[in-house]
């Protein structure tokens, strides 16, 4: 029997929209702020990886530069800014330079991201120019913002990107 068929021998059913399984997903880039890589590196970030890979398959996160620079300044005085440093090893950064929260959103909106942020105005920002955005409440990711499965846009090769 196909997947797509009832065990009663019906017409075919039409899969739901969002009812794949996450590896199906071609999940859309994911562009975190400084708050939000220090709350993924804190405790529960673990439980909150595997939150957001039910809801977004694996996220590809996109850094950008100054997001890190930020990150490597609060180190001095924040402890739970090294762990943060050291939880975006591997992920994908973009040299850009400037205000880390309004190059979030210009890199969110340039690759069809999604803006994660722990801070009310970013998180209204990205909203207001009708970006998706994630967010941690209880330690657990919620989305919002526009939606559909649209899929993941990569850079232009005039971009550089890096990984970190």
């Amino acid at each position: 029997m196909s997947p797509s068929s009832t065990s009663r021998g019906g017409p075919p059913r039409t899969p739901r929209r969002g009812s794949e399984e996450p590896t199906d997903r071609v999940p859309r880039p994911v562009v975190p702020d400084t708050s939000f890589l220090v709350q993924l590196a804190g405790p529960g970030g673990r439980a909150t990886m595997e939150g957001l890979e039910r809801e977004l398959g694996r996220p590809r996160f996109i850094v950008p530069s100054c997001v890190l620079n930020e990150l490597m300044a609060l180190s001095r005085s924040l402890p739970e800014a090294d762990l943060a440093l050291e939880f975006a090893r591997g992920m994908e950064v973009v040299d850009a330079e400037g205000r880390p929260d309004d190059v979030v959103l210009d890199v969110a909106s340039a690759v069809g991201g999604i803006v994660a942020a722990m801070d009310k105005g970013i998180l209204r920002e990205a909203r207001r120019r009708g970006l998706a955005t994630l967010t941690l409440h209880g330690g657990m990711p919620v989305i919002s913002g526009s939606g559909g499965t649209r899929r993941a846009r990569g850079f232009s090769a005039s971009q550089p990107h890096r990984i970190y």
